[in-house]
């Protein structure tokens, strides 16, 4: 479920940036109450780990992000090219998407 799907530009803050494959867990110890799951494929297939984000921190790798899952209590923001550029769209806390609008290279949580 998509909320908050914008062309405009976002605002936020960025307070580090971090490639994405450098902490994903595959191996499903990160507390899923706390991680964002994230597939490179629709429909939650191809999937490649778990991570639980730093508030403000972008996340940015390959390959693009096509569905997710959101065990976090905030909102994460997922971004087609850089975070804070638009287009993005936003997942609230528990929720999950299983086939973006476009595929997507970087996420970042509310501080």
């Amino acid at each position: 479920m998509l909320s908050n799907f914008e062309e405009t530009a976002p605002t936020g803050k960025i307070t580090g940036t971090v490639e994405l494959s450098s902490v994903l867990s595959k191996d499903r110890s990160v507390p899923l109450a706390d991680s964002v799951c994230i597939y490179a494929g629709p429909n939650f297939t191809d999937p490649q780990g778990c991570f639980v984000p730093t508030p403000g921190t972008c996340y940015m790798g390959d390959p693009p992000v096509q569905s997710a899952r959101n065990n976090t209590t905030g909102t994460v923001h997922f971004y087609k090219t850089a975070c804070l550029e638009k287009p993005y769209f936003d997942l609230g806390p528990g929720q999950h998407s299983s086939n973006f609008p476009f595929p997507v290279s970087a996420i970042r949580l509310d501080p």
